[in-house]
C-alpha cells in the first residue's frame, strides 16, 4: 500500500496520456502513515519548516503543543494532530505556505471556521487557518450575480452583505454563524 510519504507527482502533462479510469484511481486519497516524512512529536525536519514559513510569512506560524492540540479537532469525532499551523494574511502568504511545504514534501490543509462533521479538517498536515486574516468580502456584482471573498468568510457575513443587494449564498448550514 503507498502512504503519502512514497507519493512522488507525475511529471505535468502525464496523467492527462492515461485512460480516464486510470486517472481516477490516481485521485483517490492515500492513507496518513506513521512514515509521514515530518512526524508531528520528534520529527527533525518539523522545526526546520516552522523555521523555512517563519522566514517566508508575513503571517503567524505556530507549531507548539497548544496550538497543534486545538487545531487537533473539528466538529466531528477525529482528532488528528496536525504538524503546525500557518495563518497567511493574503493570498502571497497562502502560495508562499504552500511553496515551502512543497520543498519539505509536506501536506497542506485548508482551514476555515472548523465546522466539518466529517473531518476535512483535521489531519497529519501543514494547516493553513484562513480564519484569522482573509476574511474579507472583497467584491459583490448584483448583474453578475457574483461574490469574491477571502476563503475566511463567515457565511452569514457573506449572506448579510449580498442581502443589501436582494442575493443570498445558496447553501443554508446549521453552522453559517461561523462556516466559512
Amino acid at each position: 500500500m503507498r502512504t503519502v510519504a512514497d507519493h512522488t507527482p507525475s511529471p505535468i502533462g502525464s496523467r492527462r496520456d492515461q485512460p480516464a479510469s486510470r486517472r481516477r484511481l490516481l485521485t483517490k486519497t492515500a492513507p496518513v502513515s506513521a512514515s509521514h516524512p515530518l512526524p508531528q512529536r520528534d520529527g527533525a525536519r518539523a522545526p526546520d519548516l516552522a523555521a523555512a514559513l517563519r522566514r517566508e510569512l508575513r503571517g503567524e506560524v505556530a507549531f507548539d503543543d497548544y496550538s497543534r492540540h486545538l487545531f487537533s479537532r473539528d466538529a466531528s469525532m477525529y482528532s488528528i494532530e496536525p504538524i503546525g499551523v500557518a495563518f497567511p494574511r493574503d493570498a502571497d502568504d497562502v502560495a508562499a505556505a504552500v511553496a515551502v511545504a512543497a520543498e519539505f514534501e509536506a501536506p497542506v490543509l485548508s482551514r476555515g471556521g472548523g465546522t466539518s462533521l466529517a473531518g476535512q479538517t483535521v489531519g497529519a498536515a501543514l494547516v493553513l487557518d484562513m480564519s484569522r486574516h482573509m476574511d474579507r468580502i472583497l467584491e459583490i456584482d448584483p448583474e453578475r450575480r457574483l461574490a469574491r471573498v477571502q476563503p475566511g468568510v463567515v457565511q452569514d457575513d457573506l449572506n448579510r452583505a449580498a442581502g443589501k443587494a436582494g442575493l443570498m449564498f445558496g447553501a443554508d448550514t446549521s453552522t453559517s454563524n461561523r462556516a466559512t
